[in-house]
């Protein structure tokens, strides 16, 4: 299948199959789509799909999240990475953070990943535009603190069930970034309506859940 393009694999036997899938005798240069559901991925394979430009993982497994980092790295026109409920088989220490190109939209929602390891992965992609982060409690206002000053090109910010956010996290995104597009707290439950409204410097927020109702604020720029 030289031509193909998008493939997505649903594996069903996570636990009878040892090594996981294995793309190591595959080689799909016009792939530019990747989805894998389920299973155990060793991340071998990821050098035989040099145009890959978007990767989703779901309720998958991986052999450590370092390896994943340097995995996706080699991937040089990696445009999105979608994680859900992905997990590591081992822990393992980051020893390089190498720079992750061109990634511009990153998605990780309810997966193990450690604080420091997410913080420096998202200060290696200097080009996000666009970060979804979800039910995660390792996310607090530190790290929404650390990736709004690495973070220079964000146009979108969307948080979902968020424990460990408050109303610090709305301040420092009005102050940081007052430029963007659209900010999301949906379901995060320290973060009230009425704080959201404090965020005035932000041009376009909104709000879902929590305390306080829901709804949509367009802000007003202020000096």
């Amino acid at each position: 299948m030289p031509k193909l393009k998008s493939l997505q694999i649903a594996s069903q036997w996570i636990k009878q199959r040892e090594s996981g899938l294995n793309f190591a005798t595959l080689k799909h240069h016009q792939l530019t789509s990747l989805t894998l559901l389920n299973g155990k991925h060793t991340l071998t394979w990821i050098e035989h799909f040099p145009k890959l430009r978007t990767l989703k993982l779901q309720n998958a497994e991986i052999p450590s999240w370092p390896d994943f980092y340097v995995a996706i790295a080699l991937l040089k026109a990696l445009k999105s990475v979608k994680l859900k409920c992905v997990k590591a088989d081992r822990h393992k220490e980051l020893e390089d953070s190498p720079i992750v190109t061109n990634l511009k939209d990153l998605n990780v929602i309810c997966c193990d990943v450690s604080r420091d390891f997410l913080a420096t992965l998202i200060s290696s992609c200097p080009k996000l535009e666009n970060i979804h982060l979800g039910n995660m409690p390792i996310v607090d206002d530190d790290t929404v603190r650390a990736l709004c000053k690495s973070s220079k090109h964000l146009k979108t910010l969307c948080f979902c069930g968020l424990t460990n956010v408050t109303h610090e996290s709305v301040n420092t995104i009005a102050k940081y970034r007052p430029q963007l597009d659209k900010v999301s707290f949906e379901e995060c439950q320290n973060v009230t309506r009425e704080e959201r409204y404090k965020g005035g410097r932000l041009t376009f927020m909104r709000y879902s859940g929590g305390n306080g109702g829901s709804g949509t604020t367009k802000g007003s720029e202020t000096g």
